[in-house]
């Protein structure tokens, strides 16, 4: 039998970048310890905040929202949960059967935002309409705007993302090999809001990596969906996999690149440049059309070509 490294009980968990053997015990204390950590830091979660949770039915969104009902107890801040439907025939409706599951067993009401609501077409209809454009080019741009707009239309006060350490060294790095300084200045712990435009977003799992999620998830007996996207590609595939082959070889390389990504964060200046309300949805935008409304514009015009 291996023994948990903290308290000599039976290890379940191996974690190779510390060396530790962890039980289930002690291996689910890390993780919400490290959970609070972050939420301490960003200073939004107490009495009375409305906190809008991004939830998408995967095991990411299932362990951040079961973590912040957990410590919710204690708190009485307000949580809402809100999943945004692409319109993924044979995955998002899956996961949103999970998701709808799992906030019942919270008795918490899951707010659904759709594509086809919002812009009158889902993301099924839009994947091979432009060939210089993957579907995640559209479909991460509005899935953005829809969380923006649920948090204002929800009068919330921050919005919480399950992005884990690996997203964020893995952003990091794409942001690096961009040199989109501007970009790197608000890709750590948090991004900054702008009062009745933006609401300030964070990642609370910033200090778990995406491994360690789904180990919570099962320990716990979070229900969580595993299928994934049948449109995930392009530039993060390739870097997730080059991360994943780095850690491998050299375990911590993860957690090294997120925390670097926090350092830059706070090394950089601000991003200086004017803040613009949208001329066609009236939420923040770095000029006078946000890229939500003109990649929507853009479907438009695809479509009558077609």
């Amino acid at each position: 039998m291996v023994e948990c490294s903290l308290c000599g009980r039976e290890a379940v968990v191996e974690l190779n970048y510390n060396g530790f053997s962890l039980c289930e015990g002690c291996f689910v204390r890390q993780f919400e310890r490290r959970v609070r950590k972050a939420l301490r830091l960003a200073g939004f979660f107490k009495r009375g905040a409305r906190v809008l949770v991004g939830v998408s039915g995967g095991k990411d969104s299932a362990a951040l929202l079961s973590v912040l009902a957990k410590f919710n107890s204690r708190v009485g801040a307000v949580l809402l949960p809100v999943l945004v439907d692409e319109g993924i025939d044979g995955y998002r409706n899956k996961a949103r059967v999970t998701a709808e599951k799992l906030c019942a067993s919270l008795d918490l009401e899951l707010n659904v935002y759709s594509f086809r609501d919002l812009f009158g077409f889902g993301l099924d209809e839009v994947e091979g309409l432009d060939s210089a454009r993957d579907a995640c080019a559209f479909c991460g741009v509005w899935r953005r705007w829809v969380l923006n707009k649920a948090a204002v239309d929800l009068h919330a006060d921050a919005v919480v993302v399950g992005h884990n350490a690996d997203d964020v060294g893995q952003s990091f790095l794409m942001n690096l090999l961009r040199n989109s300084s501007s970009v790197l200045s608000r890709s750590g712990l948090e991004s900054g809001g702008v009062k009745g435009l933006f609401v300030p977003r964070f990642k609370p799992l910033a200090f778990n990596l995406e491994r360690e999620s789904a180990i919570y998830c099962f320990l716990r007996d979070i229900p969580f969906y595993l299928g994934g996207c049948p449109y995930y590609a392009g530039f993060r595939v390739g870097i997730k996999d080059f991360l994943n082959e780095v850690e491998g070889v050299y375990p911590g390389s993860k957690f090294a690149l997120s925390k670097a990504s926090f350092e830059v964060q706070k090394a950089l200046p601000s991003d200086k440049r004017r803040v613009f309300k949208c001329s066609k949805c009236g939420f923040s935008s770095s000029s006078d059309v946000c890229m939500a409304c003109s990649l929507r514009d853009e479907v438009g015009v695809l479509f009558k070509k077609g």
